[in-house]
């Protein structure tokens, strides 16, 4: 199917998003950073899904809201088809390639930047306990990276646009990852 419009506000949204997982990130708040990159990826996702969805069918509207499709069409067809994912390190790309594969992995860790955890012994963690300054920063940079590959299926996004997201981006992994 060709490519469909987003309206500016829309692409707006998912800015926003990478907007506060940047600024979350840099003020120290990994958990909230990662959560903001993962509902990026998500969103990401979900535009995708648009392009083929009838969304007067139930079961498509119900899937158009799981966390778990939308991450991962977005990991295949945005993060995954990347050419940047190659320039990471091999610890990096298997980390995100075993997310690919158990995609419920990044629902667990989308939770986790949330959510407190209990323990045997009624012990409690809280989401800056669970959630890694280094996996933090690598989901920061995989927003910006599917954010940037949108260009390819949407119309509107112009080249322009896609490489100020892919700039950003690669700025960001340079400083952190």
């Amino acid at each position: 199917m060709g490519k469909r419009l987003a309206e500016p506000e829309v692409i707006r949204h998912l800015e926003k998003y990478l907007e506060l997982a940047h600024s979350r990130f840099v003020s120290g708040d990994a958990a909230l950073a990662m959560f903001f990159a993962i509902t990026a990826i998500e969103e990401s996702g979900k535009l995708l899904m648009l392009r083929d969805a009838d969304i007067e069918d139930e079961a498509e509207r119900k899937r158009l809201l799981e966390h778990r499709e939308k991450y991962l069409v977005a990991a295949i067809n945005l993060i995954d088809a990347s050419e940047r994912l190659n320039a990471l390190p091999v610890v990096w790309r298997n980390e995100v390639w075993s997310w690919i594969a158990e995609p419920e992995k990044m629902v667990r860790l989308r939770n986790d930047c949330l959510y407190l955890r209990f323990h045997k012994g009624r012990n409690l963690t809280v989401p800056e306990q669970t959630v890694g300054v280094n996996h933090a920063a690598l989901v920061v940079y995989l927003a910006g990276m599917a954010i940037a590959e949108l260009q390819e299926y949407i119309s509107g996004l112009t080249p322009d646009w896609a490489m100020g997201i892919r700039r950003s981006a690669e700025t960001f992994r340079v400083q952190h990852l």
